[in-house]
């Protein structure tokens, strides 16, 4: 006790000391310079990232970015409308006034009703990107993962990597903005942290290895192929752990600037840019890359069970198991995690069909709530 301690435990409990650490982290966020690799903080991130100055900041057709505000990412492949209506007036009424950034199919194959909803909300924080492109070149910068057959289910890791550098040291959701609902305001809980990034499990009863390794053949081959192990070897190496979610992630900008960007990586070294390559490249990223290394001091990368944290992966079952697994509340009808506590944002709406009407009558509620008024100029 008379000398400097190497590492403090717990420091949290002692309200001064958790003040004095938080101070000390902001001096050194301030005095790092995190886009020289030198200065990354896991060894994980072992690519050197390309240069904020020599990044293509792409122009969005609607909206546009604030630099100091938090973020939500999102490809909406199909945007049907009442899907996209659902999700970004559920996230305003959870309160989160942050930025909304979504990619969109191209104007011409949306419809009209869609078109004036998105340029509406285009002008209160929503950022739009039409159509599906990865052939720019432009400055020092092209894009890596432009290669033959490359599906967008992969191509959008590139996307959000490239929308990151549009922001500070904010907050940064991704996520299936498709199939997702907000009960509340993930933001405003403040239990991402300083260079934290959450990962998040699929339920046991929505998706295991088992599974794809059975009944998924497509998956489970990319998965062979980015782990480089036969079927028996990688069942054995996966069968006690969980399914990681492929499109939910949330944390510091930074830190989700520098995965993003070894997942990259990891897609173009392994040529994985097919149906299942997703799936495999994070789970890989998870279970050979950051289990094997650990997060230091200065970073905390935590993966989550399902239904214990922010994001709900969801369950595709019926309302009887889920309120016998005191996992849906009927009075408010309310999603909740295992905690009994509500799920910030829950993830496949789609998946239980009794709870179509539920959401049907909540869209409608919304829709009162932020109607679209002519814009005043």
């Amino acid at each position: 006790g008379a000398h400097n301690s190497w590492a403090v435990h717990q420091y949290d409990r002692d309200p001064d000391l958790h003040d004095a650490v938080d101070d000390m982290m902001d001096y050194i966020l301030k005095e790092l310079n995190l886009s020289d690799p030198i200065h990354t903080p896991i060894s994980f991130f072992h690519a050197e990232s390309t240069s904020r100055d020599e990044i293509i900041r792409t122009n969005p057709t609607m909206g546009k970015h604030r630099p100091n505000e938090d973020a939500i990412f999102s490809f909406l492949f199909d945007a049907i409308l009442d899907d996209v209506r659902l999700f970004i007036l559920s996230v305003r009424k959870s309160g989160f006034e942050g930025d909304i950034v979504i990619n969109t199919p191209l104007r011409e194959e949306m419809h009209s009703d869609l078109i004036d909803f998105l340029e509406h909300h285009s002008r209160h924080g929503v950022v739009i990107y039409e159509g599906f492109q990865i052939d720019i070149d432009e400055g020092d910068y092209a894009f890596r993962l432009d290669m033959e057959d490359i599906i967008v289910e992969v191509a959008k890791f590139e996307y959000f990597y490239l929308w990151a550098q549009n922001y500070e040291e904010n907050q940064i959701m991704i996520l299936d903005g498709e199939y997702a609902y907000f009960q509340s305001n993930p933001f405003s809980l403040k239990d991402c942290g300083r260079l934290t990034l959450n990962f998040y499990e699929e339920s046991k009863y929505t998706l295991d290895f088992n599974v794809l390794r059975v009944d998924n053949k497509e998956i489970w081959d990319a998965m062979m192929h980015v782990f480089d192990k036969d079927t028996k070897t990688l069942y054995e190496q996966l069968k006690e752990v969980n399914v990681i979610n492929p499109t939910a992630f949330f944390g510091h900008q930074r830190v989700l600037e520098k995965y993003l960007f070894s997942l990259i990586d990891l897609f173009e070294t392994s040529k994985c840019v097919y149906y299942g390559c997703d799936y495999a490249a994070v789970n890989f990223m998870w279970y050979e890359e950051i289990t094997h290394t650990g997060s230091p001091i200065s970073v905390n990368l935590r993966l989550n069970h399902h239904g214990g944290h922010v994001i709900n992966t969801g369950i595709p079952a019926s309302l009887k198991f889920l309120q016998k697994k005191n996992l849906f509340y009927y009075e408010d009808k309310t999603y909740l995690n295992w905690d009994g506590e509500r799920s910030p944002v829950v993830l496949r709406v789609y998946q239980n069909h009794q709870m179509q009407s539920i959401f049907a009558e909540r869209l409608k509620d919304l829709i009162q709530e932020f109607p679209i008024v002519p814009f005043d100029k």
